[in-house]
Order: structure tokens, then sequence, then C-alpha cells
């Protein structure tokens, strides 16, 4: 069979630099393993929420919004000179699913891989906060965004 009758597959990341660039301001969901609903228990959200941001004040990242969901992560970011995006979301991954472990849970915390967005000069930064932010509105799971403990606007500003 000729292989050219067949639509070549469209690549499942951009280039490495535009996750580098730090300009570039992308819009981040991870799913957790199976869409597991693991944050629901408080100590783990929090402890994953802490190293969430520890973790972009050290690697210099600008973090403008994140909201964990019960079954996964809504994460606005922009990388720094030292840590790209794609860099930044291995390290948090891994060293959350050590956290999921020390608390004595089994298998994997998070899904393979991430969903990315770029803004583009378009698109509205104070627009795409106001939907992560208000995601557990949206779910029912509080009436005011302001009333969920697992979210934060311009957390890179704390």
């Amino acid at each position: 069979m000729d292989r050219q009758q067949y639509p070549q597959r469209k690549r499942a990341r951009l280039p490495f630099a535009a996750y580098a660039d730090t300009s570039a301001v992308c819009s981040v969901t991870i799913a957790t393993a199976e869409r597991s609903r693991h944050f629901v228990e408080a100590g783990l959200t929090s402890a994953c929420a802490a190293l969430l941001t520890g973790q972009a004040r050290d690697a210099g990242a600008a973090v403008y919004a994140y909201c964990f969901m019960p079954d996964h992560l809504h994460l606005l970011i922009s990388p720094s000179p030292e840590m790209s995006i794609i860099e930044f979301v291995r390290r948090f991954k891994s060293l959350s699913t050590r956290l999921h472990w020390a608390r004595g849970r089994r298998g994997p915390l998070w899904q393979q891989g991430f969903y990315d967005h770029f803004l583009r000069r378009d698109d509205d930064l104070r627009r795409v906060i106001n939907y992560i932010v208000n995601n557990p509105v949206r779910a029912e799971l509080v009436s005011d965004a302001a009333a969920y403990p697992f979210s934060s606007p311009n957390s890179s500003q704390e």
C-alpha cells in the first residue's frame, strides 16, 4: 500500500523553543491518572499547591493562576530562563507524585503528558485567569470563587 495515501500525523507538541520562550504565556491542563478524584483530599491538595508555588518561586517562573479541581489542574504560566514549561510540569508531576505516595497511595497521580494552549496576542490574560479561578463555580463546588481554597490568581505575586 502506498504510504502517501494517509495524511501525516500532527505533532503533539510545538518545538521546544516555544516552551522556553520567557515572553510566552501558556495555559496548561494536567489530568490525574484515570481521572481519579485525588484532589478532593485537602491534605494532598494543599501540599501540591504549596509545592507548585514553591517550585515557581524557586525556578523564577511566573504562575499567573492555578486551580486544583478534583481530577485535574489548571495552570497559567510563563517559563523562566532556567526552566522551560515542559521541565516545570515534569518536575511538578514527579514531586507531587511523591507527595501522593507519602500519603500511602500507590500508582501514578497524573496521566502522561498534558494539554497546553499558548495565549496569542488577541487572547486576554485576565479572561483566562478568570476562567481558571472560576472553574470551581462552574463545577458547582462553590458558589463564590474566592471561597475555593485550592485556586489562586496572581500566585507568582504572593
